[in-house]
């Protein structure tokens, strides 16, 4: 387990299964409309770029550079572990860009499994799919 040192400004990260692989550098972020993956992860998850086609929408990132998503993709992402999950099909924007993060986890998922965040210990619990609370 990690220590935390108070005050701390860290990012909450995590790592979830995305159908079958386990994806590490996993950001939870909320304030947004759309999940991200990059295009070399979801190429790690053996789906092959070249059956992406262009979605017609573009995303201005902090820096003012706009990308252009490959594709809507839904993923099947399990949260915490295999005897205390949540499953949710989740509809990731694939993008064609580098990134620190593999996937950028945002309001709809967060929304659809039910989490809480609490920053200051860096933790996340959601319900469970028998309805009990999980962790990670």
């Amino acid at each position: 387990m990690r220590l935390l040192q108070a005050p701390h400004y860290d990012l909450l990260v995590v790592q979830l299964k995305i159908t079958t692989t386990m994806v590490r550098r996993i950001l939870v972020v909320t304030g947004s409309s759309v999940d991200i993956i990059t295009l070399e992860c979801f190429k790690k998850l053996y789906y092959a770029g070249r059956d992406l086609e262009a979605v017609g929408m573009s995303l201005v990132g902090f820096g003012g550079h706009i990308t252009y998503p490959l594709e809507t993709k839904k993923l099947s992402v399990r949260v915490g572990d295999k005897d205390n999950s949540r499953i949710a099909d989740v509809n990731f924007l694939v993008v064609d860009i580098p990134m620190v993060y593999n996937v950028i986890l945002w309001s709809p998922t967060l929304s659809a499994i039910k989490v809480v965040i609490a920053p200051y210990v860096l933790l996340m619990q959601f319900e469970l799919d028998d309805g009990r609370v999980g962790k990670c």
